[in-house]
């Protein structure tokens, strides 16, 4: 089964649990990858359109929630199986354990390295004092995600910590233009005798996320989760 169908199966409600984990361990790590690259891009447009709608909004991300999952795991039992076949390989029983984790300990440094180095290139302006800040606060919110994109997003959540006063500063900033900006329009309501005009709703996301999402080059979605849950250790 292609990441594409795995994806579309998860939203239907057709594929989950067991199966879905034995469907995403059939994939080879670039398909694992890819999978996880859909599921991201698929929340942006499936909660852009169960804006308003909770339940539905909530039962699309917990799907989603799902698959992510399904490929990090799917991810970590592909490293520990090479770690297992390189101590096999050895034909020391003693030494497996040592060797399997010194696999998947360097398979996690591997994309760990892909995800700075991608950091690095999306945030070219920063000070050498920036990026040591950026990433010592990652090393403590460090939750041991394996894949390189999931590590990425808990980077660029650490850089909106170490970055928050600036952010925050953009949010005050758009705060009182919406402000002034509904004020204005209920002014000119009252002198034509109608109702404000609520045509045109407020941007779903802040400026300050939306700026981080384009300056990161991910989604306004997980510029949103990066910046508010993003900054904090996960247990799993």
């Amino acid at each position: 089964m292609k990441p594409e169908e795995i994806l579309e199966k998860t939203l239907n409600g057709e594929l989950a649990g067991d199966a879905l984990t034995a469907e995403v361990g059939k994939l080879s790590v670039e398909d694992q990858a890819n999978l996880t690259k859909l599921s991201n891009e698929s929340a942006a447009e499936s909660l852009g359109k169960a804006t308003g709608l909770r339940k539905e909004r909530d039962r699309v991300q917990t799907q989603l929630t799902d698959a992510e999952k399904a490929a990090e795991d799917a991810a970590t039992k592909a490293a520990e199986d090479a770690a297992a076949k390189a101590a096999a390989k050895a034909g020391d029983d003693k030494a497996k354990p040592p060797a399997k984790d010194e696999t998947m300990s360097q398979f996690r440094n591997e994309q760990k390295d892909k995800a700075i180095s991608r950091f690095n290139e999306q945030f070219k302006d920063l000070s050498d004092d920036q990026r040591k800040a950026v990433i010592e606060h990652f090393d403590k919110i460090d939750s041991g995600k394996v894949d390189a994109d999931n590590i990425y997003n808990e980077i660029v959540g650490a850089y909106a910590f170490v970055d928050k006063d600036n952010l925050l500063a953009a949010q005050g900033e758009k705060s009182q233009r919406e402000a002034e900006a509904a004020a204005e329009a209920a002014a000119d309501a009252a002198r034509s005798g109608g109702a404000p005009n609520n045509g045109g709703e407020p941007p779903k996301f802040s400026q300050a996320v939306q700026d981080l999402a384009k300056r990161a080059n991910i989604t306004n979605e997980a510029a949103e989760k990066v910046s508010t849950q993003g900054t904090r250790r996960v247990h799993q």
